[in-house]
């Protein structure tokens, strides 16, 4: 088992590294162009980078795709050793003056093709094997349910890198699979903050943040029930100018028996944070924003600049959105330094790789996630085995519902 990532100034030397690192059978498993500098994981001057590697299938026979990839590489490198003169530019080829030959010309259009193929093949991380093939459990098959569940390629690519750059090593022995090792790795990478119905000590104080519509007063109420039901005191208090959210926290409060304090200001907000301090939690309800309204989110610093207690902010956001929305959200509300990540709505999609992306992209850890509309019974604690269980589909069973894989772990 090994996996080991080779950059060079051009495909040729990439690949010729990997034959001779790794041998004739190493698996090809991208090629890019790079640009070296500082990131997350080792995010982001220019040159090809090839990741490759070995794994032990679980059968002697070899994969035929695995078969075709090999083939591949091995025309490839006989065509690009016929010209010492052969360069790759941006994905096209230049020809110099000293290439003599017709045939050669066309040999090396030839070879860009294949280099074009490959690429898209490489870049995809495989399609997965016809209906009836036996499938190795190792590298491919991880890579292609990461990446069939919404995962970032550039995350799952630098996943790969962080196993051959030794992360995790301790304790890892030769007899654990890639896959186990890439399980361990992402687990580790996944941060998770304790429940608020298990804290200990000072009062909590908690403010829901988001955009429009995430369900941040439905999972208020989730979670001050699962505080009531641990026998701690708990208040919901809401600086929501919106009357129809008003009147949903009213609702909620008087079916599941908690408190709530409406405010209008900062001052009447200190005034309801001091007068519950027999509470041991605290929950405030905020409207929500488009994340290019400037004017929200300096009325939300208006109201906890000046609090005398520490307050931790949890983002409330949807699964169901693109990451470059999350992306945008997380950034918005940075000015309040979020703490915690809270997601909505798992039951409206079967892609959940926007969850570990967001842990990777903003640094945060997960709190709870919501699974469903009903109050309270739809919500649960983030647990990193709850996430890889999400974005591997490990107990999900072909025609299953969206529902039943999200209650699958309560």
């Amino acid at each position: 088992m090994k996996i080991k990532r080779f950059e060079a100034p051009t495909i040729q030397e990439a690949i010729k590294q990997v034959k001779e690192t790794l041998g004739p059978e190493a698996v090809i498993l991208s090629v890019k162009e790079i640009k070296k500098g500082k990131g997350l994981l080792g995010l982001f001057s220019k040159g090809v980078e090839v990741t490759a590697a070995i794994d032990t299938p679980l059968s002697s026979e070899k994969p035929p795709l695995h078969q075709e990839i090999e083939t591949n590489l091995s025309a490839l490198e006989k065509n690009l050793l016929a010209s010492e003169k052969y360069k790759e530019k941006e994905d096209k080829l230049e020809i110099t003056s000293n290439v003599p030959s017709i045939e050669l010309l066309h040999n090396l259009k030839q070879v860009n093709q294949e280099i074009k193929r490959l690429r898209m093949l490489l870049e995809t991380f495989l399609p997965a094997p016809p209906k009836g093939e036996k499938k190795e459990l190792g590298i491919l098959d991880f890579c292609r349910q990461l990446k069939h569940n919404g995962l970032s390629q550039e995350i799952a690519l630098k996943l790969m890198e962080a196993f051959r750059e030794g992360v995790l090593t301790e304790g890892i022995n030769e007899d654990i699979t890639l896959r186990d090792f890439l399980l361990t790795l992402l687990k580790n990478l996944i941060k998770v903050s304790p429940p608020l119905e298990d804290a200990q000590g000072d009062q909590k104080i908690v403010s829901f943040i988001g955009t429009t519509g995430t369900g941040k007063t439905t999972t208020l109420a989730k979670i001050a029930a699962r505080i009531l039901k641990a026998n701690k005191k708990v208040i919901a208090i809401t600086i929501d100018p919106r009357l129809p959210g008003r009147e949903q926290l009213r609702f909620y409060a008087r079916t599941l028996d908690f408190p709530i304090e409406i405010v209008t200001s900062p001052k009447e907000l200190a005034k309801a944070i001091e007068k519950n301090s027999d509470k041991d939690v605290i929950l405030i309800d905020t409207a929500g924003s488009s994340p290019y309204n400037e004017f929200h989110i300096k009325e939300l610093q208006r109201y906890f600049r000046h609090l005398s207690k520490p307050i931790s902010y949890y983002l409330v956001m949807e699964v169901t959105a693109k990451d470059e929305f999350l992306l945008k959200t997380a950034s918005y509300f940075e000015p309040l330094s979020v703490g915690n990540l809270l997601f909505t709505k798992l039951d409206e999609t079967e892609s959940f790789g926007s969850i570990f992306n967001q842990i990777i992209y903003t640094g945060k850890p997960l709190s709870y996630f919501t699974t469903g509309q009903r109050v309270p019974e739809d919500i649960e604690i983030a647990t990193p085995e709850r996430v890889i269980n999400l974005i591997i589909n490990t107990n999900r069973e072909e025609g299953n519902g969206v529902k039943r894989h999200c209650q699958g772990l309560q």
